[in-house]
């Protein structure tokens, strides 16, 4: 797979509705130029909860890269391939929107609202009541790490 030659920077956050077909909007500054691209949308676990991550091309690259370069006789290997493989869908974005697989929504307990938050590489789609948290836990986790910047 090759990597896309303009490099996406996802930054900021943005709440939506999500309608009755499990459509969400994708900011414009988010899209790529290529309408038959894919975006591969995973089930990630926090400690709050779970949310969904959303890979384009190049965050699919750095994933597989990832996943190749561990030791084959690393039994988290296989492990993180059924993990991320099982966990996963690859998905197309259709008039700048993006369709969150049913059982994928399910997971994340995304309802009627969600809230889209970049993340440099990719992009997340958060249930609004466990984003709040994860900021939270997150602030806490890291308020060291923010201090010696």
């Amino acid at each position: 797979m090759a990597a896309s030659s303009k490099s996406i920077v996802y930054s900021g956050r943005f709440p939506f509705a999500i309608d009755d077909k499990r459509r969400a909007q994708v900011p414009s500054k988010w899209r790529t130029e290529d309408p038959e691209a894919e975006y591969m949308i995973v089930l990630w676990p926090h400690s709050v909860g779970k949310f969904l991550r959303v890979l384009d091309i190049d965050g699919r690259a750095r994933l597989e890269r990832r996943m190749d370069e561990m030791d084959r006789d690393d039994p988290n290997r296989d492990r993180f391939h059924r993990l991320h493989g099982g966990n996963s869908e690859v998905v197309k974005l259709h008039g700048g929107r993006i369709t969150l697989p049913g059982w994928l929504a399910d997971e994340a307990e995304l309802k009627d609202e969600a809230v889209l938050v970049g993340v440099f590489t990719c992009f997340e789609i958060w249930n609004p009541e466990l984003f709040a948290k994860s900021r939270i836990a997150d602030s806490d986790a890291t308020k060291n790490v923010v201090l010696s910047f």
